[in-house]
């Protein structure tokens, strides 16, 4: 052998050498950069199953609450507010209304604290009448021919069906994920 073949068999070997302990560097951090891929989609996975675990219980926790308010706090609000609604419609019929006069109806529990609220000067006539046929949340305003009827259990209603959807959709998605 010569000398020139011995040096480029070594230089050969050191270029093998080389390139297979480049090779085993790169190979080792593939491995380690999947892991850590794996590892940090499982964390994720993990999280994103227990913040759904939570908002669930939230929501399902919510329930009992939103339905207390829908069926005992509101309906007792709507009774104590409709004389507010009424003197708020009949100052805006104030506008139209010139001189003839207005009857309002209500149901007959809710007589005295509409009376009471229509103590207020109006620049028109203002009667108030019980109506048994109305509901503690209902009024009627009849001026002319026009009537308006002011109807807070609809409200109330409409409140109830979208608390309700809203958990009906919430359970939903719970079961399909």
């Amino acid at each position: 052998m010569t000398d020139t073949t011995l040096e480029e068999q070594r230089l050969d070997s050191f270029e093998q050498g080389y390139k297979a302990g480049w090779e085993d560097a790169l190979k080792a951090q593939n491995n380690t950069t999947r892991q850590i891929s794996e590892e940090f989609a499982r964390n994720l996975q993990d999280l994103s199953f227990t913040y759904r675990e939570a908002y669930a219980h939230v929501i399902k926790s919510m329930n009992p609450l939103l339905s207390q308010i829908v069926e005992a706090v509101l309906p007792e609000m709507a009774q104590q507010t409709i004389g507010m609604r009424v003197i708020e419609q009949l100052q805006d019929m104030v506008k139209t209304s010139g001189d003839s006069g207005i009857e309002v109806q209500v149901a007959p529990a809710n007589q005295p604290a509409v009376a009471a609220l229509l103590k207020q000067e109006f620049a028109f006539p203002v009667r108030l009448k019980a109506d048994a046929t109305l509901t503690e949340t209902q009024a009627l305003l009849k001026f002319d021919e026009t009537e308006k009827q002011i109807d807070l259990g609809e409200v109330l209603a409409g409140i109830g069906q979208a608390v309700s959807g809203f958990f009906h959709e919430h359970q939903k998605e719970v079961v399909n994920g």
